[in-house]
């Protein structure tokens, strides 16, 4: 059996096999907490550093806990939540999880132990994943327009370049305030390209879907 929702990478691989040889029985706690977590994680940098989850002082009692070394650790974190963000985009329910990490390797309990944090914050990160990308529920509260117009000529003919930039200000991306826009081309058709991409943005943003509180069913 093989996983569709998870490709085999030499990483992933490694990643599997440092939670077969995970011990302790309190891998279900640490799953649910990293998945709590997870839900509410600002990654400012964007450079998914999963060991932003807990602190260094944590860390060092997740290492004595689990019987590992921090590079380990930080294995086990950052594939969990790559796991759990994997399911978020795919809308997995917990049993589905549970099976295409099976098909990637992982032995049946572990697999069980990601099913029953998936239970309990399944619906929580898919949550937080929506308020962290453009996709998610954010309010178009303002916008901003300029258009340039270069103007020449050439011999007898005339020639004029325009561009337009346009900013959206939208509430509800706390790392994102504003988003620029840009168009170009002859005449108006710059700035009737970005005013329609404010009007686009703008149906989407009011068109969202209401957050029914799951997507994650058992």
């Amino acid at each position: 059996m093989s996983s569709t929702l998870f490709k085999s990478t030499q990483r992933f691989d490694a990643a599997i096999k440092v939670f077969n040889g995970l011990t302790s029985p309190k891998l279900p706690i640490l799953l649910d907490q990293i998945a709590a977590k997870a839900a509410a994680f600002s990654d400012p940098d964007g450079d998914g550093d999963a060991g932003k989850l807990f602190s260094l002082e944590q860390e060092a009692a997740l290492t004595k806990m689990l019987g590992i070394d921090a590079d380990r650790l930080g294995t086990v974190l950052r594939a969990a939540v790559y796991v759990f963000e994997t399911a978020g985009f795919a809308g997995a329910k917990p049993a589905t999880l549970a099976d295409e990490l099976v098909g990637a390797g992982m032995d049946a309990d572990r697999a069980t132990a990601f099913h029953d944090a998936w239970v309990a914050q399944g619906a929580a990160v898919i949550s937080g994943m929506r308020s962290r990308t453009l996709g998610g529920p954010s309010e178009l509260v303002g916008s901003a327009f300029q258009l340039h117009q270069r103007v020449g000529s050439a011999g007898a003919t005339l020639l004029r370049d325009a561009s337009a930039v346009v900013e959206l200000h939208v509430r509800g991306m706390a790392s994102r305030p504003g988003m620029d826009l840009e168009g170009s081309g002859g005449d108006a058709t710059a700035a009737s390209a970005a005013a329609a991409a404010a009007a686009a943005a703008a149906r989407s943003t009011s068109a969202a879907p209401a957050d029914d509180g799951g997507g994650v069913r058992g």
